[in-house]
């Protein structure tokens, strides 16, 4: 939604009336004979690829405005438009591989020019925001309509060398017209034959640990000369368990989330997707920072990482995972979980991303079931196949229209499906009005429209059914029967659709058991990180709603977006665009999550290199919601055909599996991967790792449009007796039932015969080279016979053995049974044994949250016994090194007699700090604690005593630890510096349209003692109309407020300001339950944003002489800002003392490129300015040496 839909449509009615559209008259000039338009290859090597490009015919197409007028250049499959104000010349691009660390060199070869005279070339228009109601904009850029030469300079363009998943590749364009703005002179090339040749490079295309199953089928479709592509076999993998996953999951540390996570994990697992899990704890946090650090580590693995899920909702605190933001030219910023998955700065994704936004065990179930049910059982009804939906909003302006037909005419034309169209009327008439009046639309109609491809007629009005489109019929068409998938292009807002009128308010209507995928291909329906629910979520999240969606975070681009679905859908059809990318194969799969990957790498090839800003947020805007390897059946699914042996031999290295050509054969064994392969329709050999008798292997085929087919069967030893470890029985010295750290114990081991004969003479021996087992007293035990058809048999006597003491909490400890029997062939098998041990964690409070000189302070430390045994006879001893002289720890030593698993105690020291102590001082306390069997267990924390800053938020984590809003949900974390500090920073914005009290709210904080203190805080304010109030109030009880400033409702420029407290005009100070907070009051619509950041309560009460001049505690490396940039940034960092400083600029290889600072600088915040104006576009390392630590960040340089 954006601010102006408020307006009634009747008057934009109106004023489009009055307005001039940019109507679009053409004439088809012929320039040669060529048969093939466009590109075509004539050779292709590892040195160079040989190309020609044809124009047999182009068009001239006048251009009307009420603003500016001329012609503007046309050309088959290109859809979008030159540089906004260069003359808009069609121009053509390609992908394309080079070998590895090459240069790509151009030469033309051979031409054929024709020249127009007296052609007034129009300049191309600007990309409009879909909420931007006005005329396309057409301004000239002077500095090329002022030239005497031609543009563009070159008619073949190649870029520099970039990488995709360890690809080194250029784009290559192609404009085969040249204008000259002053002489109005235009070139025609109607062929060009060139070369482009490889300089330097290993002669290799790229790396084979990159290659990946599901993404080099995204990779293979992006690039021209995909023959080139290196083959590898994708069955010989890692066998590691701990690393080098396809897949992975990260998840909150909640046990429902990871228990959900481990759902997924199986069952991706099990169809051959290395699937790993990882926790924001085990990742580092959950921070930006820490999930982007972990995200590139993965991508640098063995085996780089190709697909993450991210399983939680947006937030920074509790069962939620954050995202990065990003500058945008209407909201101020947008969330995108795309910055995870580009790796190099370039917004094109080099992970497969997705996200689940479940907030609890409920919904977890809900999201997750519902993929693994439709893959496993899908709706078994034809219709449910045959009636694909789609639905729009007509806007004459627009391709919105043109977008959804041409998917709905391809399923009808191509699929032979019976679609279903809903549509509304947002503008326009589509029963008189052209398909659109945007430029380049007679090129879109003319590739799917009757003269090739013949997906949409040559006019809308040669169709029916274009309005009265309703949230009714959407739930009709979803609801029975349903739908495989929906298409939606129109406007939108956070909870719906604009046309047809859909939103959450009417998913009550929906109960289909059978779900559909949707593509919400508009603004805003994905914002997920706004804390009400959008529509993205809602559907996804109800049981009758959505399998999964594709949907923006925020207001996106026309045209771009229409761009980026065609290429998303060609994707999962390869025979959308049968004239580009790959040809449809056995291997083919419909997978939403990649096709967004190929949608963006398909409009970043489209009409390189004009356009970059509005293709990257689209890049970084569309979101999957849903399984990162969802895949969507299209046909009525099939049984395959699958046959096998019955069971698998002991030792082998291969198994046979015939299947369906093009199907995925995996094995897995205790939910390990041993072995996968493609079937070919014939028995396959499946190199397989040779796994023991007495398991069982799980077999999964998977297929596109096939049901998944799941069996297990039994690992069996080719002859004779088998005899393997089965089950134990331990019982341990101290009688307590619980295997703990120390013990001694007896096991009673059983072994179960798997072979086809009885065992005789059987005898087992035990041992382990675990660290944690002390000694086996009894390590040999025997049994007769064991028949295969009798069960299992008890080995006497018991092994015997001990554990060491201080074994962490559920530790596994392995052992090794060698069992021997009439054979005389030793047969391994191996167990584990769980030991549980106390796990002590530790908080702490105290009576006094700021103290200084003279006070006396309790510390009350809380235990809590988290492990699976007791604690007995603890020792506390409370001690401190730093700072010594200015305190006393009154009790340093407490014992407790036990603490049992499962319950906590507290406990109390008093420290006593002196009067003379100075400002800012920190101590360092230790806490060990001491146990029986070795127990041991540490604590720290820190006190700072006399610190003048009393809380402080620079809203790094919004709204910061203890911080809350109320009244409403329009306070979000803001990604800009637009209040003057360093971003990110708080914002309450305008969206959505609310009246009434909203507050930021600083913890609670204990002000008994103080006397004064100084509230400091950066604000600015973008100001929109009247009916509103800012100000700034305190509280004692969070009911009551008092005013301690207001605000003008007026734009304000990023201002460092401050009030001063003291009891006069804020009568809450002294009181234990103080806060603060940041005001809005009134009518949200009238304001744009108000930016809150580094906020600052500092005690005056002792020192109030020179208390701002605060020494930094640490010493950091701040982000540049801004960020991108070009050319310049500023860098910030903070040296807590005097010291030799480096701060140095490094390029992605690693080579420094410009030294900022070499100097002895004093303690202090510092900022330099960093020109790059002469180095190249690209990502950038830089790096602070001082105070002895190194620390390094990355920024973007985009020119």
């Amino acid at each position: 939604m954006w601010k102006k839909s408020y307006l009634s449509r009747l008057v934009y009615s109106v004023l489009a009336l009055l307005l001039m559209s940019a109507l679009s008259f053409g004439e088809t000039i012929n320039v040669s004979n060529s048969t093939k338009a466009g590109f075509s290859k004539l050779e292709t090597n590892r040195s160079k690829t040989v190309l020609k490009y044809s124009v047999p015919s182009f068009e001239l197409n006048e251009i009307n405005s009420n603003t500016i007028s001329g012609k503007r250049v046309s050309l088959k499959n290109v859809f979008l438009p030159n540089q906004a104000g260069a003359p808009d010349l069609a121009v053509e691009s390609k992908m394309l591989m080079v070998p590895t660390g090459a240069k790509a060199v151009v030469k033309i070869k051979d031409f054929n020019i024709k020249t127009f005279k007296n052609i007034d070339i129009a300049p191309a228009s600007e990309m409009i925001l879909e909420n931007d109601k006005s005329p396309l904009r057409y301004k000239k850029n002077n500095e090329i309509y002022s030239r005497d030469e031609f543009y563009p300079i070159s008619p073949v363009m190649v870029s520099d060398t970039k990488t995709l998943r360890g690809i080194d590749y250029v784009n290559l364009s192609v404009s085969p017209f040249q204008y000259n703005p002053v002489t109005r002179v235009l070139k025609v090339y109607s062929n060009i034959e060139f070369e482009v040749s490889y300089e330097g490079g290993n002669g290799n295309f790229g790396e084979n640990k990159y290659r990946d199953r599901y993404f080099d089928t995204v990779l293979k479709n992006a690039f021209y000369n995909s023959e080139l592509f290196p083959e590898v076999d994708y069955n010989v993998r890692s066998t590691k368990e701990n690393e080098d996953f396809n897949y992975v999951i990260i998840t909150p540390n909640d046990p429902d989330f990871i228990n959900w996570a481990n759902v997924i994990k199986e069952f991706r697992t099990k169809q051959g997707i290395r699937t790993g899990i990882f926790t924001t704890d085990e990742i580092g946090g959950n921070t930006i920072n820490a999930i982007d650090n972990f995200v590139n580590e993965a991508y640098n693995w063995d085996i780089p990482v190709a697909s993450v899920l991210l399983l939680g909702d947006y937030g920074n605190s509790g069962n939620t995972i954050t995202s990065p933001t990003r500058p945008h030219p209407y909201s101020g910023e947008c969330i995108s979980d795309n910055l995870y998955a580009d790796i190099d700065g370039d917004h094109l994704p080099d992970i497969n991303f997705a996200r689940i936004t479940a907030r609890d065990a409920y919904e977890l179930e809900i999201m997750v079931n519902k993929f693994i049910n439709y893959e496993t059982n899908p709706p078994q009804n034809e219709n449910f196949y045959n009636k694909p939906i789609t639905a729009l909003g007509w806007q004459t302006e627009r391709w919105f229209q043109i977008c959804s037909e041409v998917v709905g005419g391809f399923w009808a034309n191509n699929l032979g499906k019976e679609t279903v169209r809903i549509n509304a009327v947002y503008d326009g008439n589509p029963n008189i009005d052209p398909w659109s009046t945007a430029p380049n639309t007679d090129i879109v109609v003319d590739v799917f429209g009757p003269n090739n491809l013949g997906y949409i007629p040559a006019t809308p009005g040669e169709l029916s059914g274009w309005t009265g489109g309703s949230a009714i019929d959407v739930n009709n068409a979803l609801n029975g029967d349903g739908a495989f998938m929906l298409q939606h292009r129109d406007h939108g807002e956070e909870v719906g659709w604009g046309e047809p009128s859909y939103g959450i308010s009417n998913l009550d209507g929906l109960n289909t058991e059978n779900l559909p995928y949707i593509f919400s291909i508009n603004c805003l329906t994905g914002k997920f990180n706004i804390p009400t629910e959008t529509f993205a979520e809602a559907i996804h999240r109800k049981a009758n709603g959505a399998l999964g969606i594709l949907a923006a975070t925020d207001v996106s681009y026309s045209f771009v977006n229409d761009t980026f679905v065609w290429g998303l859908y060609d994707s999962m059809w390869p025979e959308f665009l049968p004239e580009m990318g790959s040809e449809p194969s056995d291997n083919d799969m419909i997978l939403p999550s990649f096709g967004s990957v190929a949608g963006k790498y398909f409009l970043s090839a489209s009409s390189w290199p004009y356009n970059p800003e509005s293709k990257e947020i689209t890049y970084d805007l569309f979101h999957q919601h849903g399984d990162a390897y969802m895949n969507v059946y299209s046909e009525m699914p099939q049984e395959l055909t699958v046959s096998h042996n019955g069971a698998l031999l002991s030792g082998v290295t291969s198994y046979a599996v015939s299947a369906d050509a093009g199907a995925i054969v995996a094995l897995t064994v205790d939910g390990n991967i041993i072995g996968t392969g493609t079937a070919t329709g014939s028995p396959t050999e499946i190199s397989i790792d040779p796994q023991l008798p007495g398991k069982e292997v799980t077999m999964v085929v998977t297929k596109q449009n096939y049901i998944r087919y799941e069996e297990s069967f039994t690992i069996i030893p080719p002859e004779g007796p088998y005899p393997v470890y089965n089950q134990s029985n331990i019982t341990d010295a101290d009688g307590n039932g619980i295997i703990e750290n120390g013990d001694t114990v007896s096991i009673e081991a059983e072994l179960k015969n798997v072979g086809n004969e009885v065992a005789t003479n059987v005898t087992a021996i035990l041992s382990s080279e675990s660290e944690y087992v002390n000694e086996i007293t009894q390590n040999s035990a025997s049994v007769v016979t064991i028949d295969p058809n009798m069960g299992v048999a008890t080995l006497s006597p018991s092994f015997d053995l001990s554990f060491v003491n201080n074994i962490p909490d559920q530790t596994e400890v392995p052992f090794k049974l060698e069992v021997d029997d009439q054979t005389d062939e030793n047969k391994e098998s191996y167990f584990s044994v769980t030991i549980n041990a106390p796990l002590a964690e530790f908080s702490h409070t105290s009576n006094i949250g700021f103290p200084g000189s003279g006070d006396q302070v309790e510390y009350s430390v809380t235990i809590e016994n988290n492990g699976h045994s007791n604690l007995t006879n603890l020792e506390l001893l409370l001690t401190s090194e730093s700072n010594s002289e200015y305190y006393t720890i009154e009790n340093p030593s407490i014992n407790i007699e036990d603490l049992p698993f499962g319950e906590s105690i507290d406990v109390a020291f008093n420290v006593s700090y002196d009067n003379n102590i100075p400002l800012n001082t920190t101590i360092e306390f230790d806490l060990t604690l001491e146990a029986d069997k070795d127990f041991s267990s540490e604590y720290q924390f820190n006190q700072l005593v006399n610190n003048p800053i009393i809380i402080e938020n620079n809203f790094d984590l919004f709204p910061g630890e203890g911080w809350s809003i109320e009244g409403g949900q329009n306070w979000v974390a803001g990604n800009g510096n637009y209040s003057g500090g360093t971003p990110p920073e708080a914002k309450f914005t305008w969206s959505p349209s609310t009246t009434g009290d909203q507050y930021l709210i600083s913890p609670v904080i204990n002000t008994a003692g103080f006397s004064e203190m100084k509230l400091e805080y950066r604000h600015s304010v973008d100001h929109y109309g009247q009916g509103y109030e800012l100000k700034l109030v305190s509280s004692s009880d969070g009911e009551n407020w008092t005013e301690l400033k207001s605000f003008p409702a007026e734009n304000t420029p990023a201002t460092l300001d401050s009030v001063i407290l003291n009891p006069i005009n804020c009568p809450e100070l002294g009181s234990n339950t103080f806060r603060f907070a940041f005001l809005f009051s009134g009518n949200s619509f009238q304001i744009n944003n108000w930016y809150v950041d580094d906020v600052k309560l500092l005690d005056r009460s002792q020192n109030p002489v020179g208390i701002d001049e605060i020494i930094p505690a640490v010493t950091s490396l701040y982000q540049n800002y801004p960020n991108p940039f070009n050319p310049t940034t500023t860098i910030r960092f903070d040296l807590a003392n005097d010291s030799d400083v480096k701060l140095l600029i490094y390029n992605a290889r690693g080579q420094m490129v410009e030294q900022l600072v070499n100097n002895h600088l004093r303690t202090g915040i510092h900022t330099v300015n960093f020109d790059a104006k002469a180095i190249s576009s690209g990502l950038y390392y830089y790096k602070l040496i001082a105070n002895n630590k190194v620390m390094t960040k990355k920024m973007l340089l985009v020119k």
